[in-house]
């Protein structure tokens, strides 16, 4: 899976973990990857991004909290801050094997971070001028750091991707159906259209005190009791006076169920799996009543594969262009000092 660029909250708390952003001008290390040197400032913005994650492992997975000795403690054998330094060092050898790529794809011509930053800071100017001038933006006013690393790197993914010469992008028949076969019910299954009848009375919005539900409550039970195939919940609530504002009537098309499902989840979930003319009992949930009724349903099978091909293929494109870009880091041709690094990581992480 592609290794994502942590931003906004997680990097806030990163920063916060490691007391602030201290430069150890005094402390050098030697770190290249595939001839081409990481500097301070470069490995610095992606340890940062890899304070969080390297915490929460940790922590979750052992049942420890953060105190003052927490980096510096080991942890099952696992000292916390050559963890830390040795996912740096690995998520360095991902971003530079994603930038290798793309220069030999002609998408980018300089690859270092000093670089990225020149076109960062470019992009920036560029979009501030359209604001200026009126113009449409689209995306972010302005880009962080992180952002734009993570948009420049989307964009490299997507642009070959879209190159079907490029390595990888070719989809078999069979490739295609096997996902599809694998996938299809967590991701394939076409929602079934839906007619649902129902009262919900729901005690905080209405105002109403326990009295009044526990009235409704027994009212809807004697509705409940019944329904029957001559009797709909409709016909039933009709006559009732006080019952009668809270009934409502939906018809939910299969193309519409995400939308409904924002409006009316809770009656859907209830609802869903009824046949037609069954009825839930009453349900009483954390204060809101239901009782719902299926009027109609027209069920569905899987979503046909001709119609989930594009998507299919994107999916599986991408996966193949991670997969290389995950093989090939791992050949990268590293020279390190892992001393000194580790020297490194534990003097700027241990500050506070």
């Amino acid at each position: 899976m592609k290794k994502k660029l942590i931003t906004g909250i997680a990097i806030a708390a990163a920063l916060a973990a490691i007391g602030g952003g201290i430069f150890y001008k005094n402390t050098r290390f030697e770190l290249e990857i595939n001839s081409q040197e990481i500097v301070r400032d470069e490995f610095l913005y992606v340890m940062n991004q890899q304070v969080y994650p390297v915490t929460q492992e940790l922590t979750q997975k052992n049942n420890v909290s953060v105190n003052s000795d927490f980096w510096t403690k080991a942890i099952n054998g696992e000292i916390p801050y050559e963890k830390l330094a040795d996912d740096t060092i690995e998520q360095l050898k991902y971003n530079r094997t994603v930038y290798e790529i793309a220069k030999e794809q002609g998408l980018v011509d300089e690859i270092d971070y000093a670089h990225m930053l020149e076109r960062k800071e470019a992009e920036n100017k560029d979009r501030a001028e359209k604001i200026a001038n009126g113009e449409a933006v689209y995306g972010l006013s302005e880009f962080t750091t992180e952002l734009y690393m993570e948009y420049e790197m989307d964009s490299f993914q997507k642009k070959y991707c879209e190159n079907l010469q490029n390595e990888g992008m070719s989809i078999s028949d069979e490739e295609r159906q096997a996902y599809y076969e694998e996938n299809k019910d967590a991701l394939f299954v076409k929602d079934d259209d839906i007619t649902l009848d129902y009262v919900k009375i729901d005690s905080m919005a209405e105002g109403l005190a326990e009295t009044q539900m526990s009235t409704f409550k027994n009212a809807l039970t004697d509705i409940y009791k019944q329904i029957d195939a001559d009797h709909s919940l409709k016909g039933l609530i009709e006559g009732n006076d006080a019952l009668a504002p809270y009934f409502a009537h939906e018809e939910i098309l299969s193309s519409d169920m995400s939308a409904k499902s924002r409006a009316i989840g809770d009656v859907i979930a209830h609802g869903y799996e009824l046949g037609i003319g069954e009825s839930t009992p009453v349900i009483d949930e954390e204060g809101v009543l239901y009782l719902i009724q299926c009027t109609a349903k027209k069920e569905y099978d899987y979503i046909p594969m001709e119609d989930v091909k594009d998507n299919i293929d994107k999916e599986l494109r991408e996966r193949h262009y991670n997969e290389i870009i995950e093989k090939r880091a791992a050949q990268s041709d590293l020279h390190c000092s892992i001393d000194r690094i580790y020297s490194f990581v534990k003097k700027y992480i241990t500050k506070r």
